[in-house]
């Protein structure tokens, strides 16, 4: 659908679901209309009449969800006893992603002092630049718009079932020998019962082996399913570790929109977005949108659980008035942890490899902040920030992570949160953080400075996009 047509798609409210008024109320709402013409504006209008005074005095109030605070919002038109009355929202400047929700309301006031108040009507904004597909469970909601229809998705097992058939071809070459030379030396007595029991264990290996890693034939490929149902399933096995490792239950669904084309993609995010952004996470309104190329499936996979994490971290910590104090260095590192439990990206190896060689390794404390803009210096942020993850993972477990979680929800100082979790400060945690992956240690100033109590600003990119 072009955006042209996109711009005529409205949602109206006419004069039957009209604010209902008593008979002697001097103001009435005649009609109300919401249009919805992402990502340019939504526009709010209302029609009401005034009976003994003119109407001086319009206002929009809404409240988004996820948010306590109400705005209210002065909307454009011409007094009188009869009005029609427009707010338009700009997206440019104001910017709502796809999924985001809330309600509005009117506010009516006249000359004489009359004042009329509409009921709350939710409404919602829509990409509607495409025809969207969905795949959904209470926990998460998948869209999609591109991508085949016969997607193939591999399991573990079949990797495990491979190399026992290799392990099998191998002990059968070894009973082969052992008869043939079993054959050959028969009248050496000694020799040939040496290669019967040798011939006896091969034969004896692969059931043992088959009984261990499941059935010995290659189980094959899962039925072929959508790309977005593929993705899906991807997205609910993160959701099962997340919720394992942290103990979140989600307290509403995920909401996660899939760009096939990385200029649809860069159209429906919010102006401004750094060049390599890969994905966007909104934990205010549980929306995730990301730039999958279906060629891209592998780096999708990872790119899903990337943001999932977000939302799934960002709801455990966020505080009942919206506030969030987990740092960058953490958020960003367990986005990226969960990417692949324990198996890092590719392209963050080689730059903290690089990094830990040269002795240029950023900072922890700079890592509290937002990440840098520049590419190679975001890609290494990246990379600490999974090594430190990583590292409190092995070296404390899942249940003190837990309460480092738990404690950056209560908020404080950076320096407090740690000491009271592991019993030192940010830079005896990069002390030993550093001792273990071999790098050198950092000359940390003699003069102790408090870090001060985050701000609620904070970087939900994902890694950066590969090269197409």
């Amino acid at each position: 659908m072009s955006r042209v047509l996109t711009s005529l798609v409205s949602v109206w409210v006419l004069a039957a679901l009209a604010v209902p008024a008593a008979a002697d109320a001097p103001i009435a709402i005649t009609s109300s209309g919401f249009t919805n013409n992402f990502r340019r504006n939504l526009v709010f209008q209302v029609q009401a009449q005034d009976r003994v005074a003119q109407i001086t005095r319009v206002e929009l109030l809404v409240q988004l969800e996820g948010s306590p605070a109400i705005d209210r919002l002065a909307a454009d038109f011409e007094p009188g006893a009869a009005v029609q009355a427009t707010y338009e929202w700009n997206l440019a400047r104001g910017y709502l992603p796809p999924g985001a929700s809330g309600q509005s309301w009117w506010e009516i006031g006249d000359s004489a002092g009359n004042q009329l108040q509409s009921p709350p009507r939710p409404f919602r904004v829509e990409d509607q630049t495409h025809s969207w597909k969905q795949v959904a469970n209470p926990k998460l909601a998948l869209n999609w718009y591109a991508g085949s229809d016969n997607i193939v998705e591999r399991s573990d097992g079949d990797t495990v079932n491979f190399l026992g058939l290799v392990f099998a071809a191998v002990c059968v070459c070894i009973t082969l020998g052992a008869v043939l030379l079993a054959f050959i030396f028969r009248h050496r007595r000694g020799v040939f019962v040496a290669f019967i029991l040798v011939a006896l264990c091969a034969c004896a290996a692969p059931p043992l082996v088959f009984y261990a890693v499941g059935d010995a034939r290659p189980r094959g490929d899962a039925p072929p399913m959508s790309f977005g149902q593929a993705l899906f399933n991807h997205g609910i096995r993160s959701l099962e570790y997340l919720e394992r490792d942290t103990g979140v239950v989600l307290e509403r669904r995920i909401q996660v929109y899939i760009y096939a084309d990385r200029d649809d993609f860069f159209d429906a995010i919010e102006p401004g977005a750094k060049e390599w952004t890969g994905g966007r996470a909104y934990p205010q309104f549980g929306v995730v949108m990301i730039d999958i190329h279906p060629a891209d499936w592998e780096w999708g996979k990872r790119a899903l659980a990337h943001e999932i994490t977000h939302q799934v971290i960002h709801q455990k910590i966020r505080s009942p008035l919206g506030g969030l104090s987990l740092p960058p260095l953490i958020d960003e590192g367990l986005a990226v942890y969960y990417e692949s439990p324990g198996s890092p990206g590719v392209q963050f190896v080689t730059p903290l490899r690089r990094a830990i060689k040269n002795d240029t390794l950023i900072p922890l404390r700079a890592l509290t902040k937002a990440f840098a803009a520049e590419p190679d210096a975001a890609t290494l942020s990246y990379a600490e920030s999974y090594s430190v993850v990583d590292f409190i993972f092995r070296r404390y477990g899942r249940d003190r992570m837990a309460q480092l979680l738990q404690a950056f929800k209560q908020g404080g100082f950076y320096d407090d949160i740690f000491a009271r979790v592991f019993g030192m400060n940010l830079d005896g945690l990069e002390e030993e953080w550093r001792k273990d992956i071999g790098a050198k240690p950092r000359v940390v100033p003699t003069r102790a400075v408090a870090t001060p109590f985050p701000t609620f600003s904070l970087s939900t990119e994902a890694t950066p996009t590969p090269a197409r």
